[in-house]
């Protein structure tokens, strides 16, 4: 929440970088405590030695997402331009808005998903951080801060740990309702709950279960 990714010393904690995911050290009140205007609550992943993280509560005050040279921290690439955006809200007015990063981010491809805690995730391109695509208002009221992708394929939860399924080109859903937090496999999904159960993640073919066990 001080708006910092850190890089530490796997071996003995030493401090090797951090980076400041905000535009300054501006502090305001957050969790009765004073944090960042920007804290770093978009988390980190890491591909191919470059770590993204993103940065931002508050769109409207800027939304900062990064990419770093994992090794040294160097800046690959920074987009500063999506925090406020002309669209379409869950409700069908247009207004200012954009993704607040909430929630690891996850790397599918060449593109960047970045969850936005109540809402579904934001699409970049991770060699360039150009915008792709937010599809919050098709949406409707659904989102949450956990993001996977695998294949063609990427999932959000929104209520009670079920997921809803989306195409990765366009981020327009596929399925409401999926099942419960996944866990992917090479070509397969793996979902739990009172059932346990196992879908291809071809959607162009079939995504029909190809088991289904009862707890025991």
């Amino acid at each position: 929440d001080d708006g910092y990714l850190y890089c530490v010393a796997a071996a003995d904690g030493r401090l090797v970088w951090k980076h400041r995911g905000g535009p300054d050290d501006r502090k305001i009140l957050g969790n009765k405590r004073l944090i960042s205007v920007w804290p770093a609550r978009g988390g980190a992943v890491i591909k191919d030695g470059i770590v993204y993280y993103a940065a931002s509560v508050w769109p409207f005050m800027g939304t900062f997402i990064h990419a770093l040279d994992a090794e040294t921290g160097k800046q690959t690439w920074i987009n500063d331009s999506n925090g406020a955006r002309w669209m379409l809200q869950p409700h069908n007015a247009p207004s200012f808005a954009g993704v607040a990063p909430q929630g690891a981010l996850a790397v599918a491809g060449d593109k960047l998903l970045v969850p936005g805690g109540r809402s579904v995730p934001a699409c970049f391109d991770r060699a360039t951080g150009d915008f792709r695509y937010y599809m919050l208002a098709e949406s409707g009221k659904t989102g949450g801060s956990f993001v996977s992708a695998a294949g063609s394929v990427f999932f959000n939860h929104y209520r009670e740990g079920i997921v809803a399924m989306y195409d990765l080109e366009t981020g327009l859903t596929l399925l409401p309702q999926a099942g419960r937090y996944p866990v992917i496999d090479g070509d397969r999904c793996y979902f739990s709950g009172k059932n346990v159960s196992a879908f291809s993640l071809d959607w162009t073919k079939d995504c029909l279960a190809r088991w289904a066990a009862a707890d025991s």
